[in-house]
């Protein structure tokens, strides 16, 4: 069982949380794009242990949902991440690191495209698959997972591919039966049988012939650390502050409330004075 060290401020750090804080510890070590994610990783803990706190969540890439699973479920969950997800995840951000130390933007953008496949074929093959043991819940849990790793590398690439204007992201299928099955292990042991829609990937199709494309480099993102404030040991996401009741809008309910009972009190008198 993933016991990792529970976030500085948060009440409890429950399953999806535990493995994230595991995959953290990893990429904090990860040479040039380390700190970068780290980041990314953080706000992803944050945010999560905001759900498991009681509080709910929405946003991109997010599910709404506070649910720990059962001991018999986290048994099951637990095997399989350590056996599969976090190891696949590991490689992905070692495979993501070291795509910045090419100095070919082609040989870029096949590690970007390779890392953007592997991750959306493991992400549809566990929608429906390997399900027993797990409630409706416990699965929506285990997607939230690989939805919250996934992500922050998603959005690198997509970040550091924006600086190349002749580059372009497009929608790609591929047949399982082409696919080399080794690149989703441990992930999956096979993809999904059939042919496999929805898949992004970058290309230069649109560039001019003749086009030298530089490589691209890590890209800056000022990004706002997560910080917790204890309010009777549970964790609050500042960053979903605009999404709680602001010192302002209490003010104005207390002032809406006063002119009420100013009010309830002068009908009171003048029903005396009658």
């Amino acid at each position: 069982m993933n016991t990792s060290k529970v976030p500085v401020g948060t009440k409890k750090c429950g399953w999806v949380c535990r493995q994230l804080t595991a995959i953290k510890g990893f990429t904090d070590q990860l040479p040039f794009v380390g700190k970068l994610v780290d980041g990314f990783l953080g706000q992803a803990i944050g945010l999560v242990s905001v759900i498991e706190n009681g509080f709910s969540r929405t946003g991109e890439n997010t599910l709404t949902i506070n649910y720990e699973p059962t001991p018999a479920e986290t048994a099951i969950l637990d095997r399989w991440a350590e056996a599969t997800i976090l190891p696949f995840s590991k490689s992905l951000y070692t495979q993501f690191a070291s795509a910045f130390t090419n100095t070919s933007f082609s040989a870029q953008l096949a590690q970007f495209n390779e890392i953007l496949l592997k991750m959306a074929v493991v992400e549809k093959y566990y929608l429906t698959n390997q399900t027993t043991g797990l409630s409706k819940s416990a699965l929506t849990v285990r997607q939230q997972l690989i939805g919250d790793i996934f992500k922050p590398i998603k959005d690198l690439i997509a970040k550091a591919m924006a600086t190349q204007p002749t580059v372009r992201l497009v929608n790609a299928s591929y047949t399982s039966s082409a696919l080399n099955t080794n690149l989703f292990k441990p992930g999956i042991a096979t993809p999904p049988n059939g042919v496999i829609y929805g898949i992004m990937k970058y290309d230069t199709a649109s560039a001019p012939v003749g086009t030298v494309i530089p490589p691209v480099k890590i890209p800056t993102v000022p990004t706002t650390p997560v910080q917790t404030i204890d309010q009777g040991g549970i964790a609050e996401d500042i960053k979903t502050a605009s999404s709680k009741i602001t010192v302002t809008q209490i003010v104005f309910g207390v002032g809406l409330l006063y002119a009420a009972w100013e009010l309830l009190k002068g009908k009171k008198k003048k029903k005396n004075e009658n």
